[in-house]
């Protein structure tokens, strides 16, 4: 028994806390997590071509990301082949990635500080989850050897990896770190005063500019008596 755990998965301790090693895929074994999304995505394909013929639109996943960013990202978002997509490809937010899988228990030991990261950061920053067991074309893609494996992103710019557990503190310092790469957010325009400090208020239908006492238009001489 102890052998087949082996030839599966590998635990190795290293100056970054305990990662572990994938040899799902070198043996052909299939993840019983991969067959239950393959089903669940053919169900939803099913679903969407149902919706197209009866004229309506096709419902969202709860991991799909909004079109427009009009809400903060308070919680980690499941990751997919679409919304990967569409989240790392925006240049106003910062978005951290976490590789990880339900088995791996250095990814759950720093699951919670990841959520903390996404409800105290929401405008600068979202965490995507990639469970390599369900997208495993997104972890390919991505080079994915061991996890846990953190990286930040910008415009589909890698900005750090982070292999291993980290505590919070060290994530959000990433984050604030690379903050000043988002957009400033446009100023309110300046108003000006109705009236100067310290002048009389305006009368009904329009103002009136108090004159010295002895002013006379240009070109006029006062008389003398």
């Amino acid at each position: 028994m102890l052998l087949m755990m082996g030839a599966i998965f590998t635990a190795v301790v290293g100056a970054g806390g305990v990662v572990i090693y994938l040899n799902r895929d070198k043996f052909g074994v299939p993840s019983v997590g991969n067959l239950a999304a393959v089903a669940e995505a053919q169900r939803a394909e099913v679903q969407a071509q149902q919706a197209a013929q009866q004229g309506a639109a096709p419902h969202l996943s709860a991991g799909a990301a909004p079109a427009p960013r009009s809400l903060k990202a308070s919680a980690p978002i499941p990751a997919n082949q679409s919304n990967y997509r569409t989240w790392t490809a925006r240049q106003d937010v910062l978005v951290m990635v976490d590789y990880y899988a339900d088995w791996c228990g250095p990814c759950r030991k720093i699951s919670p500080s990841l959520s903390r990261l996404a409800a105290t950061h929401g405008d600068k920053v979202v965490v995507l989850k990639v469970n390599v067991d369900h997208e495993k074309a997104l972890a390919a893609a991505a080079g994915i050897r061991s996890i846990p494996d953190v990286r930040l992103l910008h415009s589909g710019q890698q900005l750090e990896r982070i292999i291993g557990g980290r505590p919070y503190d060290y994530y959000e310092s990433l984050v604030l770190k690379h903050a000043s790469r988002l957009p400033k957010p446009a100023a309110a325009p300046a108003t000006r005063p109705a009236t100067q400090p310290g002048a009389p208020p305006a009368a009904p239908g329009g103002s009136i500019t108090p004159l010295k006492k002895d002013w006379l238009p240009p070109g006029v001489k006062p008389t003398r008596s």
